[in-house]
């Protein structure tokens, strides 16, 4: 059920109709995020998601490139544009406590034009 779940929650936020709104009804209030530069619970991490992920920014284009799951953990990794300078790429991790997430992390690695790598990024 809950890799469903996480599939839904992906689909909700990273999709050509995006409802932020929705995917954010799968989080407890209070949820644990990692990032370090966003506070804990539902209010600091929909105020800076909403403006990136939602629909009438069509200046942003986003590619769900994998979202598996692992009970309790899952995780949706995407390419985005339009949202730093290069292209970039995100790793949403949640942990998952029965039906909703109560933990979150993220990596976001922009592919710089003078990469050293010539590896790609995607």
């Amino acid at each position: 059920m809950r890799s469903h779940l996480l599939a839904y929650f992906a689909h909700s936020l990273i999709n050509p109709i995006r409802t932020v709104e929705e995917a954010y009804t799968h989080f407890t209030e209070n949820f644990t995020n990692h990032n370090p530069d966003v506070l804990d619970g539902l209010a600091a991490s929909f105020n800076l998601v909403e403006p990136i992920f939602t629909f009438t920014n069509a200046a942003v284009t986003i590619e769900v490139l994998y979202q598996p799951f692992v009970a309790p953990i899952g995780w949706v990794h995407y390419r985005i544009d339009g949202f730093l300078p290069e292209s970039t790429a995100v790793v949403d991790v949640y942990l998952w406590g029965g039906a909703c997430i109560v933990e979150h992390w993220d990596i976001i690695q922009e592919r710089l034009v003078n990469a050293t790598s010539t590896h790609p990024l995607f």
